[in-house]
Protein backbone atom coordinates (compact mmCIF):
# COMPACT_ATOMS: atom_id res chain seq x y z
CA UNK A 1 0.00 0.00 0.00
CA UNK A 2 0.90 3.29 -0.64
CA UNK A 3 2.52 5.82 2.09
CA UNK A 4 3.98 9.20 1.39
CA UNK A 5 7.08 8.81 4.39
CA UNK A 6 9.90 7.83 1.84
CA UNK A 7 8.98 10.76 -0.09
CA UNK A 8 9.05 13.15 2.84
CA UNK A 9 10.31 11.85 6.04
CA UNK A 10 13.16 9.63 7.60
CA UNK A 11 14.68 8.33 10.91
CA UNK A 12 17.88 7.69 12.09
CA UNK A 13 17.06 5.57 15.63
CA UNK A 14 19.13 5.11 18.67
CA UNK A 15 21.18 2.10 17.37
CA UNK A 16 22.73 4.36 14.24
CA UNK A 17 19.39 2.11 11.70
CA UNK A 18 17.75 4.37 9.17
CA UNK A 19 14.48 4.02 8.65
CA UNK A 20 11.51 5.92 6.38
CA UNK A 21 9.83 5.96 9.78
CA UNK A 22 10.03 4.63 13.36
CA UNK A 23 7.23 2.25 12.35
CA UNK A 24 9.11 0.34 9.43
CA UNK A 25 10.93 -3.13 10.44
CA UNK A 26 13.12 -4.53 9.92
CA UNK A 27 14.96 -1.41 7.83
CA UNK A 28 15.64 -1.57 4.38
CA UNK A 29 19.08 0.62 4.02
CA UNK A 30 21.75 -1.89 4.66
CA UNK A 31 24.33 0.56 2.39
CA UNK A 32 27.13 2.70 3.84
CA UNK A 33 25.97 6.33 3.60
CA UNK A 34 28.09 9.75 4.73
CA UNK A 35 24.96 11.36 5.82
CA UNK A 36 21.01 11.53 6.15
CA UNK A 37 20.38 13.04 2.90
CA UNK A 38 22.42 10.01 1.06
CA UNK A 39 20.40 7.52 3.00
CA UNK A 40 17.42 9.48 1.87
CA UNK A 41 18.07 9.87 -2.06
CA UNK A 42 19.95 6.55 -2.52
CA UNK A 43 18.87 3.45 -4.54
CA UNK A 44 17.54 1.40 -1.43
CA UNK A 45 14.78 4.45 -0.64
CA UNK A 46 14.07 4.66 -4.74
CA UNK A 47 13.65 1.25 -4.71
CA UNK A 48 10.91 1.16 -2.08
CA UNK A 49 9.36 3.87 -3.80
CA UNK A 50 9.19 2.17 -6.63
CA UNK A 51 7.37 -1.11 -5.18
CA UNK A 52 5.23 1.21 -3.23
CA UNK A 53 3.81 3.10 -6.81
CA UNK A 54 3.59 -0.54 -8.06
CA UNK A 55 1.08 -1.66 -5.32
CA UNK A 56 3.78 -4.18 -4.10
CA UNK A 57 3.27 -5.46 -0.30
CA UNK A 58 5.94 -3.93 1.54
CA UNK A 59 7.81 -6.14 4.71
CA UNK A 60 8.23 -3.34 6.73
CA UNK A 61 4.67 -2.04 6.98
CA UNK A 62 2.85 -4.42 9.21
CA UNK A 63 2.46 -2.56 12.47
CA UNK A 64 0.71 0.33 10.24
CA UNK A 65 -1.64 -2.73 8.63
CA UNK A 66 -2.32 -3.64 12.79
CA UNK A 67 -2.97 -0.02 13.63
CA UNK A 68 -5.40 -0.03 10.76
CA UNK A 69 -7.13 -3.13 10.99
CA UNK A 70 -8.03 -1.77 14.85
CA UNK A 71 -9.32 1.10 13.53
CA UNK A 72 -6.17 3.26 15.20
CA UNK A 73 -5.27 5.88 13.85
CA UNK A 74 -1.63 5.03 11.51
CA UNK A 75 1.22 6.92 10.23
CA UNK A 76 0.50 6.05 6.98
CA UNK A 77 -2.86 7.38 7.20
CA UNK A 78 -0.73 10.64 8.94
CA UNK A 79 1.48 11.19 5.82
CA UNK A 80 -1.45 10.91 3.37
CA UNK A 81 -3.86 13.66 4.81
CA UNK A 82 -0.48 15.89 5.74
CA UNK A 83 0.86 15.33 2.28
CA UNK A 84 -0.51 15.65 -1.36
CA UNK A 85 0.18 13.94 -4.18
CA UNK A 86 2.91 16.58 -5.62
CA UNK A 87 5.38 15.28 -3.06
CA UNK A 88 5.96 12.36 -4.68
CA UNK A 89 7.34 14.07 -7.97
CA UNK A 90 9.69 16.30 -5.50
CA UNK A 91 11.14 14.05 -2.44
CA UNK A 92 12.64 16.34 0.00
CA UNK A 93 13.03 15.51 3.87
CA UNK A 94 9.97 17.65 5.68
CA UNK A 95 10.18 15.48 8.76
CA UNK A 96 12.97 14.63 10.07
CA UNK A 97 13.52 11.75 13.25
CA UNK A 98 16.45 11.80 14.98
CA UNK A 99 18.58 10.19 18.03
CA UNK A 100 22.18 10.74 19.10
CA UNK A 101 22.55 7.45 20.80
CA UNK A 102 20.68 5.40 23.44
CA UNK A 103 21.81 6.95 26.98
CA UNK A 104 19.14 7.10 28.81
CA UNK A 105 18.64 6.99 32.78
CA UNK A 106 15.63 4.65 32.77
CA UNK A 107 15.03 0.59 32.45
CA UNK A 108 11.97 -0.08 31.58
CA UNK A 109 10.44 -3.63 30.82
CA UNK A 110 9.41 -2.59 27.65
CA UNK A 111 13.24 -1.73 26.51
CA UNK A 112 16.61 -3.37 25.68
CA UNK A 113 19.90 -2.15 25.20
CA UNK A 114 18.68 -1.09 21.40
CA UNK A 115 17.05 1.83 23.11
CA UNK A 116 18.31 2.73 26.36
CA UNK A 117 22.45 1.99 27.93
CA UNK A 118 20.62 1.14 31.19
CA UNK A 119 20.06 -2.24 29.66
CA UNK A 120 23.66 -3.19 28.56
CA UNK A 121 24.40 -6.00 31.38
CA UNK A 122 21.17 -7.42 32.19
CA UNK A 123 20.57 -7.95 28.34
CA UNK A 124 23.38 -10.25 28.66
CA UNK A 125 22.10 -11.44 32.04
CA UNK A 126 18.33 -12.48 30.30
CA UNK A 127 20.23 -14.19 26.99
CA UNK A 128 22.32 -16.65 29.36
CA UNK A 129 19.44 -17.19 30.90
CA UNK A 130 17.48 -18.20 27.68
CA UNK A 131 15.62 -15.40 27.60
CA UNK A 132 15.45 -13.97 24.09
CA UNK A 133 15.93 -10.15 23.30
CA UNK A 134 15.30 -8.36 20.20
CA UNK A 135 19.26 -7.28 20.06
CA UNK A 136 22.19 -8.28 22.11
CA UNK A 137 23.82 -5.87 24.26
CA UNK A 138 24.74 -2.88 22.13
CA UNK A 139 27.99 -0.86 23.23
CA UNK A 140 27.99 0.81 19.73
CA UNK A 141 25.56 2.13 17.13
CA UNK A 142 26.50 0.57 13.82
CA UNK A 143 28.39 2.14 11.59
CA UNK A 144 25.56 2.64 8.75
CA UNK A 145 26.61 6.44 8.94
CA UNK A 146 29.81 7.96 9.00
CA UNK A 147 28.54 11.24 10.13
CA UNK A 148 24.79 10.29 11.99
CA UNK A 149 26.10 12.66 14.63
CA UNK A 150 25.37 16.31 12.99
CA UNK A 151 22.85 17.47 9.91
CA UNK A 152 25.95 18.29 7.72
CA UNK A 153 24.89 17.83 3.87
CA UNK A 154 21.13 17.89 4.84
CA UNK A 155 18.52 19.41 2.59
CA UNK A 156 16.55 20.99 4.99
CA UNK A 157 14.87 23.79 2.94
CA UNK A 158 11.21 22.61 3.59
CA UNK A 159 11.47 21.08 7.10
CA UNK A 160 8.48 21.87 8.85
CA UNK A 161 8.49 18.58 11.46
CA UNK A 162 11.42 17.54 13.65
CA UNK A 163 11.01 14.70 16.46
CA UNK A 164 13.67 14.02 18.56
CA UNK A 165 14.08 10.66 20.68
CA UNK A 166 16.19 8.54 22.69
CA UNK A 167 17.55 7.57 24.90
CA UNK A 168 16.12 9.93 26.84
CA UNK A 169 16.80 13.57 24.66
CA UNK A 170 17.05 15.92 27.59
CA UNK A 171 20.16 14.40 29.56
CA UNK A 172 21.83 15.11 26.30
CA UNK A 173 22.93 18.42 25.51
CA UNK A 174 23.81 17.88 22.30
CA UNK A 175 20.73 17.84 21.02
CA UNK A 176 20.37 21.71 22.13
CA UNK A 177 23.44 22.54 19.79
CA UNK A 178 21.68 20.53 16.98
CA UNK A 179 18.53 22.89 17.36
CA UNK A 180 20.77 25.63 17.52
CA UNK A 181 21.45 25.29 13.63
CA UNK A 182 17.77 25.20 12.65
CA UNK A 183 14.98 27.47 11.80
CA UNK A 184 12.92 27.18 14.27
CA UNK A 185 10.28 29.57 13.27
CA UNK A 186 8.48 27.63 11.26
CA UNK A 187 9.14 24.25 13.17
CA UNK A 188 7.08 21.83 14.62
CA UNK A 189 9.16 19.93 17.01
CA UNK A 190 8.68 16.66 18.92
CA UNK A 191 10.13 15.36 21.54
CA UNK A 192 9.64 12.08 23.17
CA UNK A 193 10.75 12.03 27.07
CA UNK A 194 10.55 9.81 30.13
CA UNK A 195 10.26 13.14 32.14
CA UNK A 196 12.71 12.47 34.71
CA UNK A 197 14.08 15.99 34.25
CA UNK A 198 13.21 19.52 33.75
CA UNK A 199 15.00 20.52 30.66
CA UNK A 200 15.49 24.17 32.12
CA UNK A 201 18.68 24.83 29.59
CA UNK A 202 16.09 23.90 26.72
CA UNK A 203 13.59 26.63 27.30
CA UNK A 204 14.62 29.64 25.36
CA UNK A 205 15.02 27.25 22.46
CA UNK A 206 11.73 25.62 23.21
CA UNK A 207 9.61 28.96 22.82
CA UNK A 208 11.20 30.05 19.99
CA UNK A 209 9.92 27.20 17.96
CA UNK A 210 6.06 27.16 16.18
CA UNK A 211 4.67 24.15 18.14
CA UNK A 212 5.99 21.91 20.81
CA UNK A 213 4.26 18.50 20.57
CA UNK A 214 6.11 17.25 24.51
CA UNK A 215 5.20 13.36 24.21
CA UNK A 216 5.83 12.05 27.80
CA UNK A 217 6.20 8.27 28.35
CA UNK A 218 3.83 7.08 31.07
CA UNK A 219 3.30 3.43 31.28
CA UNK A 220 1.51 3.38 34.83
CA UNK A 221 1.66 5.88 37.81
CA UNK A 222 2.71 5.40 41.94
CA UNK A 223 4.11 1.83 42.25
CA UNK A 224 3.49 0.10 39.33
CA UNK A 225 4.73 3.52 37.03
CA UNK A 226 7.96 2.93 39.26
CA UNK A 227 8.25 -1.06 38.28
CA UNK A 228 7.73 -1.22 35.03
CA UNK A 229 9.72 2.09 34.41
CA UNK A 230 12.77 1.29 36.51
CA UNK A 231 14.66 4.60 37.16
CA UNK A 232 11.28 6.69 37.71
CA UNK A 233 11.01 8.68 40.79
CA UNK A 234 7.05 9.14 40.80
CA UNK A 235 7.16 12.00 42.62
CA UNK A 236 9.89 14.15 40.57
CA UNK A 237 8.16 12.72 37.62
CA UNK A 238 4.67 14.85 39.31
CA UNK A 239 7.22 17.47 40.18
CA UNK A 240 8.03 17.94 36.18
CA UNK A 241 4.73 17.49 34.94
CA UNK A 242 3.36 20.26 36.85
CA UNK A 243 6.27 22.38 35.72
CA UNK A 244 5.13 21.45 32.38
CA UNK A 245 1.42 22.42 32.56
CA UNK A 246 2.43 25.39 33.62
CA UNK A 247 4.28 26.05 31.09
CA UNK A 248 1.86 24.77 28.44
CA UNK A 249 -0.67 27.48 29.94
CA UNK A 250 1.96 30.20 29.65
CA UNK A 251 2.55 29.95 26.18
CA UNK A 252 -0.15 28.57 23.42
CA UNK A 253 3.21 26.90 21.30
CA UNK A 254 3.51 24.16 24.12
CA UNK A 255 1.47 20.93 24.14
CA UNK A 256 1.67 18.51 26.31
CA UNK A 257 0.89 14.38 25.38
CA UNK A 258 1.19 11.15 26.73
CA UNK A 259 2.00 7.66 25.40
CA UNK A 260 0.84 4.43 27.36
CA UNK A 261 2.40 1.18 26.18
CA UNK A 262 -0.07 -1.24 26.75
CA UNK A 263 1.35 -4.68 28.21
CA UNK A 264 0.55 -7.72 30.07
CA UNK A 265 2.08 -5.56 33.63
CA UNK A 266 0.66 -2.10 33.42
CA UNK A 267 -2.82 -2.95 31.60
CA UNK A 268 -4.43 -3.00 34.88
CA UNK A 269 -2.66 0.54 35.59
CA UNK A 270 -4.07 2.27 32.79
CA UNK A 271 -7.23 3.50 33.95
CA UNK A 272 -5.37 5.18 37.14
CA UNK A 273 -2.93 6.72 34.84
CA UNK A 274 -5.91 8.04 33.13
CA UNK A 275 -7.39 9.34 36.50
CA UNK A 276 -4.08 10.78 37.79
CA UNK A 277 -3.67 12.92 34.43
CA UNK A 278 -7.19 14.53 35.05
CA UNK A 279 -6.83 15.21 38.50
CA UNK A 280 -3.86 17.36 37.74
CA UNK A 281 -6.06 18.81 34.83
CA UNK A 282 -4.94 17.52 31.71
CA UNK A 283 -7.19 16.87 29.13
CA UNK A 284 -7.59 13.32 28.23
CA UNK A 285 -8.54 12.80 24.30
CA UNK A 286 -8.01 10.11 22.04
CA UNK A 287 -9.57 11.25 18.69
CA UNK A 288 -7.68 12.23 16.00
CA UNK A 289 -4.03 11.81 16.12
CA UNK A 290 -3.40 15.82 15.76
CA UNK A 291 -5.51 16.43 18.63
CA UNK A 292 -5.19 13.47 20.43
CA UNK A 293 -3.83 14.14 24.02
CA UNK A 294 -3.40 10.52 25.40
CA UNK A 295 -1.80 7.64 22.92
CA UNK A 296 -2.68 4.22 23.53
CA UNK A 297 0.37 1.76 22.07
CA UNK A 298 0.21 -1.91 21.69
CA UNK A 299 3.59 -3.89 22.75
CA UNK A 300 4.16 -6.49 20.36
CA UNK A 301 8.14 -6.58 21.45
CA UNK A 302 9.52 -8.49 24.05
CA UNK A 303 6.42 -10.77 22.85
CA UNK A 304 6.40 -12.35 26.22
CA UNK A 305 4.89 -9.49 27.92
CA UNK A 306 2.69 -8.83 25.16
CA UNK A 307 -1.06 -9.39 26.66
CA UNK A 308 -2.24 -11.23 23.39
CA UNK A 309 -0.62 -14.32 24.92
CA UNK A 310 -2.77 -14.28 28.17
CA UNK A 311 -4.81 -17.05 28.97
CA UNK A 312 -8.12 -16.27 27.83
CA UNK A 313 -9.76 -16.74 31.20
CA UNK A 314 -7.11 -13.97 32.33
CA UNK A 315 -8.29 -11.47 29.09
CA UNK A 316 -11.80 -12.01 30.21
CA UNK A 317 -11.11 -10.60 33.72
CA UNK A 318 -9.30 -7.54 32.13
CA UNK A 319 -11.80 -7.39 29.78
CA UNK A 320 -14.76 -6.27 33.00
CA UNK A 321 -12.21 -4.16 34.69
CA UNK A 322 -11.54 -1.86 31.66
CA UNK A 323 -14.54 -0.51 32.58
CA UNK A 324 -14.80 3.02 30.85
CA UNK A 325 -14.79 3.81 27.01
CA UNK A 326 -12.03 6.64 26.06
CA UNK A 327 -13.67 7.21 22.40
CA UNK A 328 -13.75 3.37 21.21
CA UNK A 329 -10.32 2.61 22.59
CA UNK A 330 -11.66 -0.14 24.94
CA UNK A 331 -13.03 -2.33 22.38
CA UNK A 332 -9.58 -1.56 20.33
CA UNK A 333 -7.48 -2.83 23.07
CA UNK A 334 -9.60 -5.60 23.72
CA UNK A 335 -9.57 -6.43 20.03
CA UNK A 336 -5.63 -6.57 20.30
CA UNK A 337 -5.99 -8.85 23.45
CA UNK A 338 -7.89 -11.47 21.44
CA UNK A 339 -5.85 -11.06 18.29
CA UNK A 340 -3.78 -13.94 19.50
CA UNK A 341 -4.08 -17.18 21.48
CA UNK A 342 -3.02 -18.04 24.72
CA UNK A 343 0.63 -19.64 24.61
CA UNK A 344 1.96 -21.64 27.48
CA UNK A 345 5.58 -21.56 26.27
CA UNK A 346 5.24 -17.73 26.07
CA UNK A 347 3.58 -17.77 29.43
CA UNK A 348 6.84 -19.46 30.89
CA UNK A 349 9.45 -16.77 29.58
CA UNK A 350 6.83 -14.18 30.47
CA UNK A 351 7.71 -15.82 34.06
CA UNK A 352 10.75 -16.49 33.97
CA UNK A 353 11.32 -12.46 32.77
CA UNK A 354 9.28 -11.24 35.87
CA UNK A 355 10.90 -13.59 38.04
CA UNK A 356 14.08 -11.74 36.77
CA UNK A 357 12.35 -8.53 37.20
CA UNK A 358 11.48 -9.09 40.82
CA UNK A 359 15.27 -9.56 41.97
CA UNK A 360 15.85 -6.20 41.02
CA UNK A 361 12.38 -4.86 42.87
CA UNK A 362 9.19 -6.40 43.99
CA UNK A 363 6.27 -7.08 41.82
CA UNK A 364 3.58 -4.41 42.48
CA UNK A 365 0.24 -6.14 43.51
CA UNK A 366 -1.39 -5.10 40.09
CA UNK A 367 1.72 -7.20 38.28
CA UNK A 368 1.65 -10.10 40.98
CA UNK A 369 -2.37 -10.45 39.77
CA UNK A 370 -1.72 -11.00 36.05
CA UNK A 371 1.53 -13.27 36.70
CA UNK A 372 -0.18 -15.32 39.13
CA UNK A 373 -3.14 -15.59 36.33
CA UNK A 374 -1.26 -16.11 33.72
CA UNK A 375 1.03 -19.24 34.84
Amino acid sequence: MLCKAPWNHIQINAEGTVNPCCMFSPTIYHEKYKNLQDAFNGQENQNLRKKMLNGELIDGCQKCDLYESLNKFSYREHFDLKYDSSTLKNPKIRELEFALDNVCNFKCVTCSSRFSSKWYNDDLKLINLGIPRYSEAIRKRKKILKNSNNLDGLDLSELNYLKLIGGEPFINDSYIDILKKINLENLELALITNNSVFPEKWIDLILKVKTLNLHVSIDGVYEVGEFVRSGMNFKKFTENLIKWKKLSVENSNIDVKFNFVVHSLNILNLKPTIKYLEDLGFKIEVNHIKEQKFEIDFLKEPYYINLSYLPTSLKKIIEKQLDFNLNGKRDMIVDFMYSNKHDKKIMKTFFKYCMFLEKKNSLPEECEFILNHAI
